[in-house]
């Protein structure tokens, strides 16, 4: 049940932390849960429990240890609802390929909506049910399925390109040279700059960490209603690094910054790892935002 209030994750004050120095580790011990008091700062939805991540500067302190904790464990972050949506729905397979929306009357894509979906593969089942179902525009992009540009139907036009931080050619392991654009040039590209795009989606495959600073910084997920996007923080067995743990969870305090609140994610069981201190946990989630 969601109640009116709103839970931060946020350090003690400061005569309560060992060391204050600027190189002093903060330990997981020394963070601590406050309720309501930074609601207005945040621009917090009263009406559901969301935790927000500690400022970047106590991130940047943290063991490893304690930040895949903070990741997966203490306050599972990447497996929290922010958000209330009353009507998820299931659009394309019930298996892979299928992705989440919420379909409330306030988010749910407009009349003359706009989708990009990022990473298909050979599964188009998302994108063909969002222009059915919905009669939204739908631009499908992947480099590397083999396929050429076409238009697959009415409402589906096919690009064989991929999604970057930059718009540099990308050569595969295999040697095989992608064409890649990121979002503004896209948008510029296809005439939708100044167009609100209803539904932002992505499965890149690792490259989301690489793509989303340079979304961020630019303003790029400013006219994104909803943002759904798989997150791989480890595609193998191993465990992810401390490097790679602080930066994502600095993406994700960014995208809440910005606006985006969980409002629906699920644990991809492909990957899969052990962690140091022997728990299993999965390495890649699918999270669908939306921006309040």
């Amino acid at each position: 049940m969601f109640k009116n209030k709103t839970i931060l994750l946020t350090i003690k004050p400061c005569n309560s932390l060992p060391s204050q120095g600027p190189e002093s580790s903060v330990r997981l011990s020394d963070v601590s849960r406050s309720v309501d008091s930074e609601n207005s700062r945040y621009n917090a939805d009263l009406y559901n429990d969301t935790i927000v991540l500690p400022s970047k500067d106590v991130i940047s302190r943290m063991s490893h240890e304690d930040l895949g904790s903070l990741y997966h464990r203490f306050v599972q972050y990447v497996t929290s609802l922010q958000v209330l949506c009353r009507r998820v729905t299931r659009v394309g397979q019930l298996d892979d390929g299928g992705w989440e929306i919420c379909d409330d009357h306030h988010y749910k894509p407009s009349v003359n909506c706009l989708v990009y979906s990022f990473g298909i593969k050979d599964d188009f089942s998302f994108d063909d049910e969002m222009g059915k179902q919905y009669g939204c525009e739908v631009h499908s992009f992947d480099p590397s399925n083999g396929l050429k540009d076409h238009k697959r139907s009415e409402k589906v036009t096919f690009h064989s390109y991929g999604i970057s931080n930059d718009n540099k050619d990308f050569v595969s392991g295999k040697g095989t040279r992608w064409k890649m654009k990121n979002l503004n040039s896209f948008k510029e590209f296809l005439g939708h700059s100044s167009k609100q795009l209803d539904v932002l989606k992505m499965d890149v495959e690792t490259w989301e960490w690489r793509i989303l600073p340079e979304m961020i910084s630019t303003g790029s997920l400013q006219n994104v209603r909803q943002f759904l996007a798989e997150f791989h923080i480890a595609i193998s067995p191993k465990e992810p690094s401390k490097e790679k743990y602080k930066m994502a969870l600095y993406i994700f305090k960014d995208l809440y910054d910005l606006g985006f609140r969980i409002f629906w994610t699920h644990r991809n069981l492909w990957c899969k790892f052990t962690s140091h201190d022997g728990i299993k946990r999965s390495g890649c989630h699918e999270i669908s935002f939306l921006q309040v």
